[in-house]
């Protein structure tokens, strides 16, 4: 029914949300099937009733007409009688099927509602773990991000300090400076005689 045509997308749906739910849906989606032909069952044995009901009273009237006018034997009235009594009877079986088959519809469709709030939760409860899952894996990227930051950083300072203990252990070689040749002293210059007094 039209019913069945709105709950078949949310079931493909919450298909690939909840997988562990599976089976579980399957069967479930099995008993909304089963709903629906018990209400179909009812249709029918609520029209059967009926028509039972209106073939009785028909009965009824006619065996009242059959008394009245006495146009048939006793024996046709005490068949018709017999006839109305087995009517009345199939009624009665058919009002207890009937009460039956409510019963079961009315239980099946608690349990249908009990499942559909249970498979709501679950699928809170996956998008729950889903948006936690999200949150721990960005947290475990930043963290395993500034490990590999650190990790170059260390790398390239134990680069630096073999390359210093390397220089240390061998260390270049030394050369003296020549030795500068010695200044020659300058020319010693005569010092100028003192001018003659003047007589």
């Amino acid at each position: 029914g039209g019913n069945s045509c709105r709950i078949w997308p949310d079931m493909i749906r919450l298909w690939c949300v909840v997988p562990s739910y599976m089976p579980h849906l399957v069967e479930r989606i099995f008993l909304h099937s089963r709903v629906t032909s018990l209400e179909e069952a009812r249709t029918q044995a609520e029209n059967q009733v009926k028509e039972l009901k209106e073939t009785i009273f028909e009965l009824e009237d006619q065996v009242e007409q059959q008394r009245a006018v006495n146009c048939h034997t006793n024996q046709a009235v005490l068949d018709m009688e017999n006839l109305v009594k087995k009517l009345e009877e199939q009624k009665a079986e058919s009002d207890r099927h009937l009460k039956a088959l409510n019963r079961q519809i009315k239980d099946e469709k608690e349990e249908w509602r009990r499942f559909q709030a249970d498979l709501q939760t679950a699928v809170v409860v996956a998008n729950d773990i889903k948006v936690e899952a999200q949150q721990e894996l960005r947290a475990l990227r930043r963290q395993l991000q500034e490990e590999q930051d650190r990790s170059a950083k260390l790398t390239a300072d134990l680069e630096a300090v073999q390359g210093v203990r390397y220089h240390l252990r061998h260390p270049p070689p030394f050369h003296f400076p020549a030795t500068p040749p010695h200044p020659t002293p300058p020319p010693h210059r005569s010092q100028p005689s003192p001018p003659a007094p003047l007589v």
